[in-house]
């Protein structure tokens, strides 16, 4: 992928039409699965990722986050967490999460089966014991009955997370303006969104972080922003941020205001505020954006990208002012926006309290 993309880069400085580069920008299409989860394996996890059994008290499902109405995302800056608590990032969405190399803000998740799992034990996020979980849920026919006919076997932590990955990996989205574009219908975009293209691999650089068929997605970089005022704010968001700290063996200071991002994952004081560079595929629906859900809109992301990012040390070298004009924002505004594309689900019937 890191030749296609200084191809696409030496072919939008030399090349005067797009059509020429149309080839090179097939490699930023979205891969098939590789094997499609079983059917009977993807109902179950259907059932389960909408079924607020899995919280502590019953009130919270996966869909709490990562509403399919949302974009399955939310919608709120940070996540909506466990009663009584505050979360202090904001909610991925799950569309195309499966094609994902790196899940979570900081990277830590290898996958959608461990990022499952580690939200539902969380305290402050889905907040249930696994083993309580496991029984609450072999007290369901349905459940016992689903997970022998789809796995062969009971009711157990590994196997719900594993239907419930099974689910995730079918939540895809349909084929955005872009790659309708790219698979020869140059009337899918705008005149408006091809110059924003060429902006996007050429003056704004964009390319250089939003990467592959992702657009983003497989590295971590920092935006040099400042501590979010919101965590002073809410004390509740600072609990959850040191809490989160401890989880990996790191100990932060009472009062400390600023995520430290990969810096929780590896200890390295150097990794503090570096973040997942988030994924543009469906990001109209995926608003607000950042990791703790600071820019409201596209406009207020573009705003930091074009002055060059934040001032904060240990930003990412990359990050350079742009000296965009007007037009060339809402150009870069408008392709950022073919990017989207469909992407329904069907809830099910979920079975009754015993």
């Amino acid at each position: 992928m890191k030749k296609t993309a200084l191809a696409l880069v030496l072919l939008f400085c030399f090349s005067p039409a797009l059509a020429v580069e149309k080839e090179a920008l097939k490699g930023y299409l979205l891969p098939e699965l590789e094997r499609q989860p079983p059917a009977g394996l993807v109902e179950l996890g259907r059932m389960l990722y909408f079924d607020r059994r899995l919280s502590g008290d019953g009130t919270m499902n996966c869909a709490t986050c990562h509403l399919p109405e949302e974009g399955f995302s939310d919608g709120r800056d940070v996540s909506a967490a466990y009663p009584t608590n505050s979360h202090f990032r904001n909610t991925p969405t799950v569309v195309n999460a499966a094609l994902r190399p790196l899940l979570t803000w900081d990277g830590r998740a290898p996958n959608v089966e461990e990022q499952a799992m580690g939200v539902i034990k969380n305290p402050f996020e889905m907040n249930i014991n696994l083993d309580l979980l496991e029984e609450k849920l072999r007290s369901v026919p349905e459940y016992r009955e689903g997970f022998r006919t789809a796995l062969g076997t009971e009711v157990t932590k590994k196997a719900i997370v594993r239907a419930i990955g099974a689910f995730e990996r079918t939540v895809l989205s349909g084929p955005s303006p872009f790659d309708l574009y790219v698979k020869g219908d140059d009337s899918a975009l705008g005149e408006a969104q091809k110059r924003g293209l060429e902006l996007f691999f050429g003056k704004a650089k964009c390319i250089e972080c939003h990467d592959g068929p992702n657009f983003g997605a497989n590295k971590l970089e920092s935006l040099g922003l400042p501590p979010n005022p919101k965590v002073a704010e809410d004390p509740r968001r600072g609990v959850s941020m040191r809490y989160a700290a401890r989880t990996f063996g790191e100990t932060m200071p009472f009062g400390e205001e600023d995520d430290w991002g990969l810096a929780f994952v590896t200890g390295d004081p150097r990794d503090k505020g570096v973040f997942l560079v988030p994924s543009l595929r469906q990001l109209v629906r995926t608003a607000p954006y950042g990791h703790d859900g600071r820019f409201p809109d596209l406009d207020s992301i573009i705003d930091l990208q074009d002055k060059g990012g934040g001032t904060m040390p240990g930003k990412s070298e990359k990050l350079k002012p742009l000296g965009l004009t007007a037009e060339e924002r809402a150009d870069l505004k408008s392709f950022l926006e073919s990017l989207t594309g469909p992407d329904p689900v069907v809830k099910p019937k979920l079975p009754a309290y015993p």
